[in-house]
């Protein structure tokens, strides 16, 4: 089910204000914290939701400019899936090794804040080009399949929600107390 672009930038901008108040809850030493060497610190994962950010938009915005992509194909079993909950399973997800180049760089929490205050316009002009789109162009993601302009600008809210257990259990290791988050309207 692909919601309106107006709708998704709507809950984007409470998401994203969210988490960018919760960075006043941290010290500069808890958002660095690491509990181990393979568990991520509050701050790498900030700077991957960003990264990821960044990455749907661009591809929303090569299916908008129809490059780098088909009017053929559709999406897989589990990009159906996906689309039909309006959400990432309910589980953590490792990203193979091969999709990155290691753990996310560490940026300072002000660095953090201003990008995502950065980006928030960014993302409302996006979700009014994304409006406008008729969704016949379509751009390969690896595991979801043929997405469109609609569908990447939607795995951004989907992706940056997904983050808030693991926001959660970093909060935990970093011994801060965070908030809640909850959306002032639901989903329908």
């Amino acid at each position: 089910m692909t919601i309106s672009p107006t709708f998704v930038y709507n809950k984007l901008e409470e998401l994203i204000r969210y988490f960018t108040q919760e960075l006043e809850n941290y010290t500069e030493e808890q958002f660095q914290y690491k509990n181990d060497s393979d568990t991520w610190s509050l701050a790498q994962m900030y700077q991957h939701m960003y990264t990821a950010s960044t990455f749907f938009m661009y591809s929303a915005g090569n299916c908008l400019q129809q490059r780098k992509g088909s009017t053929e194909g559709e999406k897989t079993s589990t990009g159906i899936g996906l689309y039909q909950r309006n959400a990432f399973p309910d589980q953590e997800i490792k990203q193979p090794k091969e999709w990155t180049k290691g753990a996310p760089e560490a940026k300072a929490k002000e660095e953090a804040k201003n990008q995502w205050q950065e980006l928030l316009p960014k993302l409302k002009e996006l979700a009014e080009k994304v409006a406008q789109d008729d969704g016949g162009y379509k751009n390969k993601h690896v595991i979801f399949g043929m997405l469109t302009a609609a569908e990447w600008y939607q795995q951004i809210e989907m992706h940056n929600r997904h983050h808030l257990k693991q926001k959660k259990k970093l909060e935990n290791f970093a011994n801060v107390q965070g908030q809640e988050f909850q959306y002032q309207e639901p989903y329908p």
